[in-house]
């Protein structure tokens, strides 16, 4: 309901500083699901592929060297180097994207526990004062 304004019998009450003011609504604590949080999500699901990309490149990194120890298939020096080569860079490059696969799933799951799944509130007032006003702002950066 609105006010009735002041009349001439009833002056208007003087502004009161920081009186309380509108402000947003305050989230009633409800849990969004853990698959809306689009950056956790995001975190796990590039490193379950960094991790698979990983284990089908060591895949073929065994299979070179097991294409280079056959002596039906191998047969100069030249070939077999160029295969050991090959197999020991495949590795290395396994390694570093299994482990960036780890650390990416496990920031994403730190993510998830660190940064609840409720919903943020801000809170703005605007308050009057003797020769300009006050304005306040409450919430998470």
């Amino acid at each position: 309901m609105d006010k009735p304004a002041p009349t001439a019998d009833k002056p208007a009450p003087p502004a009161q500083p920081f009186a309380p003011t509108a402000t947003a609504p305050v989230a009633a604590g409800r849990r969004a699901p853990w698959y809306k949080d689009k950056l956790g999500d995001g975190l796990v699901l590039g490193g379950i592929v960094a991790t698979v990309v990983g284990l089908v490149e060591y895949s073929g990194a065994l299979s070179d060297l097991d294409t280079a120890e056959n002596r039906m298939s191998t047969t100069t020096l030249a070939r077999y180097n160029e295969l050991v080569d090959s197999a020991h860079g495949k590795r290395t490059a396994s390694v570093v994207l299994v482990g960036a696969g780890g650390a990416l799933i496990t920031a994403g799951i730190v993510h998830y526990v660190l940064h609840g799944r409720t919903t943020e509130s801000h809170t703005i007032g605007v308050a009057p004062t003797n020769g300009g006003s006050v304005v306040t702002y409450e919430g998470r950066f």
